[in-house]
Order: structure tokens, then C-alpha cells, then sequence
């Protein structure tokens, strides 16, 4: 589910260089760490974003066959960048899914844990189904924070009576976490 998020958040926001480098080589398509390395150098000389930076891989210092890869990959983003601004949140899921390739390769790998990303993602699909109808005014933006805030927690409150209660966590449980 993090790399179909992280390909959302790329689409909100093309300047979000963790999320795009996460992204760029899953499912693999031959734009390796080192590409992806002189990318990010390339893009901080010239001062510019990593997204910015991908139009230019010649330039970068990347070898023909990652160019190729970077191209494509690029042209998959723009694709669904003009998909992401008229079509709801589920139609842009399901477009990310779809052209990503990224269901196709865990489909292609046939083992039980590919088999269990697949089912979640169908359920981040029927997620996004549920925010389409649920939102008044639903967008691709606030489908992110939604699923960045909401957790398990928030979940036993909402069957819970509006009681006024306490929520402890130990430290061990927040490792890992922002605040």
C-alpha cells in the first residue's frame, strides 16, 4: 500500500522527491540507485526539483537504457497527472494501479505475499470508494490526509461510546512515528 500512497502523493504533489524516489523503480523498469543518484545530483546543481530533474536524463549522466526507463516513467506520471485533474479519487487509484504496472508484477510473482499486497490494495481501492461517497467535496489531497491520520485507534473510538477517555501509548509503540 506505500507505494501506491507514495504514487499519490507524487501525483498531489510532483516536488515530493521522497515519495517520487521511492517510486521510481517499482515495479522495476531499470532505473537503478545509481541513476537515481545522479538524478538527485543533477536536479540540487541546477537547483531545481527531482521531478523537474527527470526530463533531463541525458543530461543527468544516465546511461541510454536508464534514460529509456526514466522516459517512460515519466510519461506514465504526466499520464496520470492529466487523469488526476478531472476524475475522482477511486478513478485515479485505480488508473495508478493500472498503468503503474505495479498490481501486473505482483500479480506476475505468484507467491502468498504478493497475493495479500494484491487483496490490500483492492481494499485501498474500495477505501478510496467509500471517501468518493463519504466526502463532500473529495479530493485527491484530502483522500491523503485522511489515510495519514486515521488509524486502528481511531477506529475503536468510533465504536465506542463519546465517552470521554484516554488514549496511552508507550514510547516502545511510537517508535517510528511523527510528532
Amino acid at each position: 500500500i506505500k507505494d501506491a500512497i507514495a504514487y499519490l502523493q507524487v501525483l498531489d504533489n510532483p516536488n515530493d522527491a521522497v515519495s517520487l524516489l521511492r517510486i521510481a523503480n517499482r515495479p522495476r523498469r531499470g532505473i537503478g540507485d545509481t541513476s537515481l543518484a545522479r538524478l538527485n545530483a543533477y536536479a540540487a546543481g541546477l537547483d531545481a526539483t527531482l521531478w523537474e530533474a527527470t526530463a533531463f536524463p541525458e543530461e543527468a549522466g544516465l546511461a541510454a537504457a536508464s534514460a529509456r526507463a526514466l522516459k517512460g516513467f515519466r510519461d506514465v506520471m504526466q499520464t496520470l497527472m492529466a487523469t488526476a485533474t478531472d476524475a475522482s479519487v477511486v478513478q485515479i487509484l485505480e488508473a495508478v494501479l493500472d498503468r503503474s504496472g505495479y498490481v501486473e508484477a505482483l500479480e506476475s510473482e505468484r507467491t502468498i505475499e504478493s497475493r495479500g499486497r494484491v487483496e490490500n490494495l483492492e481494499e485501498l481501492v474500495g477505501v478510496a470508494r467509500e471517501y468518493d461517497q463519504a466526502a463532500e467535496e473529495p479530493t485527491l489531497s484530502g483522500f491523503l490526509q485522511e489515510c495519514s491520520l486515521y488509524s486502528d485507534q481511531d477506529a475503536l473510538r468510533d465504536d465506542e461510546n463519546e465517552g470521554g477517555q484516554v488514549t496511552l501509548m508507550t514510547l516502545h509503540n511510537a517508535k517510528g512515528l511523527e510528532y
